[in-house]
């Protein structure tokens, strides 16, 4: 039975499960992402959230999911307060931090979605 079923798992590619699952739970996962970086000033919260965005991003920009790619992204932006005349806290500066640090890292894989991190 073990090698039956290493046999059946050997020719699964990790994309192929990953993208299904995550089509279904990125809307939740946004929301309470992007809720609790509003909420907390808890910099172990504020680093989870963040390490949350990246891999969301990372997942939905190597699996051409634009529109997921685009909502993360843009929410993102939306928390480094740039363009905005709100006093800049924690959470803000380390928001800036992790969206240049997806550019450098993910940007050949985020197309039409620059836009957020310009």
């Amino acid at each position: 039975k073990a090698a039956k079923a290493e046999s059946m798992t050997a020719g699964v590619d990790p994309a192929d499960v990953v993208a299904p699952m995550f089509d279904v739970t990125w809307g939740p996962m946004i929301g309470i992402l992007s809720q609790v970086l509003e909420c907390s000033n808890d910099e172990r919260s504020i680093a989870v959230c963040l390490n949350g965005f990246v891999y969301a991003i990372r997942i939905s920009s190597h699996s051409n999911m634009s529109l997921a790619r685009e909502t993360f992204l843009n929410s993102l932006a939306k928390f480094t307060y740039l363009g905005s005349i709100k006093e800049m806290k924690y959470k803000n500066i380390e928001s800036i931090r992790t969206l240049m640090n997806i550019a450098i890292t993910d940007g050949e894989y985020l197309g039409e979605s620059w836009g957020a991190v310009l």
